[in-house]
């Protein structure tokens, strides 16, 4: 028993190193002796077969094999001989299936199988909408839906992963929410701005450059300079979020429900400020 998982095992891990992850099968095999010799041969023959990429044949040994005694590392070997050598995507896909539902399945091949099943379901569906098109029939509602679905370059566009909220993409509310709050930054800067000058007009009559005659002239001068930083800060910030805005406004009216990751930094000092965007959408 403990000679017919090397034999199975050897050859799971020939194929497993082809997707550079090395895992060894460790289930029980089950039957009598003479069942368990007869595993052993097949599975010896098979791994010949596959070294001599004889493909066809080995799957038929590997086959017996498993008739004999049923090894879930069997079942992973011809699926990955069909994945990755045949280029059988329907048996690919099957055998996936039963090693997945198999007791004796190994957690870290469950997960390689899962993403081959996941890729494998993809490239069915989506040949089998181009067969569809190029017969001019319509797709059928559920195909549509599990192309949608299952396709990675449509959900890494964001055409099935965001909802649209009042008719508009989630690209284009971003934008309306980041030009109101430019008009807002701008909308401070103007106050500010304004109270500068009325202060820099103030400390102008009381002042004769850094010599002031009154401390009233003394406080309109400094309060000048800190509402006239405060209103370079507003105006910039204002006026890129406020341009930020328009441009995903117009962006997102393209887009059916785009993704928006979008990240606005801002990094003042005493007279200005820098305005970074950052995301993806």
């Amino acid at each position: 028993m403990t000679r017919l998982r090397k034999v199975i095992a050897g050859p799971a891990l020939l194929v497993l190193a082809w997707s550079a992850a090395p895992a060894l099968a460790d289930e029980t095999a089950v039957g009598d002796g003479s069942s368990v010799n007869l595993a052993e041969r097949r599975a010896a023959e098979a791994f010949a077969a596959y070294n001599k990429k004889e493909y066809a044949a080995a799957i038929a040994l590997y086959l017996e094999a498993y008739d004999a005694t049923p090894s879930g590392a069997i079942l992973y070997n011809i699926a990955r001989i069909y994945d990755l050598k045949l280029h059988n995507r329907p048996s690919a896909i099957a055998f996936y299936r039963r090693y997945v539902a198999d007791a004796g399945a190994q957690p870290d091949m469950i997960d390689i199988a899962n993403h081959r099943l996941q890729q494998l379901r993809s490239a069915e569906l989506a040949t089998a909408m181009v067969a569809d098109e190029a017969s001019g029939a319509a797709p059928t509602a559920d195909r549509a839906a599990a192309a949608r679905s299952h396709d990675p370059s449509r959900r890494a566009a964001g055409d099935d992963a965001q909802e649209r909220h009042g008719g508009w993409s989630n690209l284009r509310w971003a934008g309306v929410l980041m030009g109101a709050a430019g008009l807002a930054g701008v909308g401070v800067g103007s106050g500010f701005g304004l109270a500068a000058m009325s202060r820099a007009g103030t400390a102008h009559d009381q002042c004769d450059g850094n010599a002031c005659s009154s401390q009233q002239g003394v406080d309109a001068a400094r309060a000048a300079r800190s509402d006239a930083a405060v209103a370079n800060i507003g105006f910039a910030a204002g006026g890129a979020l406020l341009l930020t805005g328009v441009a995903l406004y117009f962006l997102g009216g393209d887009s059916a429900g785009g993704e928006s990751h979008v990240r606005l930094e801002a990094h003042p000092n005493d007279s200005a400020v820098s305005v970074q965007v950052a995301g993806r959408w």
